[in-house]
């Protein structure tokens, strides 16, 4: 008999047993949920996750009805888990409802980890939007907590996403407040160059017109150098430096040497890559204008 086969004889068992009438001692609860977790292990092991994942939410009335709070929120994360592997709206709800007993048992740093798993769950799902609201609910809760450091990993993540959308306002916001948040801790501040570099690569990304805005790119720069005094020797900042004025001049050339000898030193990632493609956009279309006046 295979995994499966003896994963389904136990489902059914719990599920006779809970139909039961109990006279004397015992839970029939205690009994079923044994039997139920044995089969989503089962389940588990010849990777019928769908499966796996429905027995897992069968659990959770038994641990509710004993009286396990905390035990029926993991055995919705379980069933999420699960459901990952074959049913992302059931793991989305699950997580959902693992979430909303974490809170209101006032578990907000579990709760914050599980917000940041979904909100990941719905970036690999191209819910962007999804994703960073339930970042930021984690990033809100961990700050809640005192947990400076998983709440400023949260807020970059939710800057990431902002420009990734085109939002660039907003995450300027955001990467300045990570910014800002690192350089005040001792153990975060030499992170806190690399998101006032983010923030001013977004501020050359959203520029309307290059020739006016640039400049105050440049003031924005000299701000950063002050409030951090990382940021003024740092590989990030010489890169702006020495692309503004290729900017300035739309130099579509410069902009792209200035480009390659920072991706010389720190190699730039996908997320650094489209951002400069948007800024170099803006440059090019800047040349066109010059060449058709």
């Amino acid at each position: 008999m295979g995994d499966a086969q003896r994963a389904l004889e136990l489902v059914n068992k719990a599920d006779a047993t809970l139909k039961k009438w109990v006279y004397f001692g015992g839970d029939k609860n205690e009994d079923a949920l044994e039997l139920y977790e044995k089969a989503a292990n089962l389940y588990k092991m010849s990777k019928n996750w769908d499966e796996a994942g429905q027995t897992f939410l069968k659990t959770v009335s038994c641990h509710i009805k004993l009286g396990s709070k905390y035990e029926a929120a993991t055995a919705y994360i379980n069933a999420a888990n699960c459901f990952r592997k074959s049913n992302k709206t059931e793991a989305i709800q699950a997580m959902q409802n693992a979430i909303s007993i974490f809170t209101e048992m006032g578990r907000f740093a579990t709760a914050a980890k599980h917000e940041k798993e979904l909100g990941d769950m719905l970036e690999e799902d191209d819910d962007l939007e999804g994703a960073i609201q339930h970042i930021q609910t984690a990033a809100d809760y961990y700050d809640g907590e005192n947990q400076k450091s998983s709440a400023n990993q949260c807020i970059a993540k939710v800057a990431h996403l902002l420009a990734t959308v085109g939002k660039y306002d907003e995450a300027i916001d955001y990467f300045e407040r990570a910014a800002r948040n690192a350089s005040e801790d001792r153990l975060l501040k030499w992170g806190a160059k690399e998101f006032f570099f983010k923030a001013a690569v977004c501020r050359l990304a959203k520029m309307k017109d290059v020739e006016d805005e640039v400049t105050f790119v440049k003031d924005k720069i000299e701000e950063y150098k002050d409030e951090d005094v990382h940021f003024g020797s740092s590989y990030e900042c010489k890169c702006l430096e020495n692309m503004i004025p290729s900017i300035e001049k739309k130099d579509v050339g410069g902009f792209k040497k200035a480009l390659r000898e920072y991706d010389g030193v720190q190699k730039l990632d996908n997320w650094k890559t489209a951002i400069f493609l948007k800024v170099l956009s803006l440059v090019e279309e800047a040349v066109k204008d010059v060449d058709l006046t």
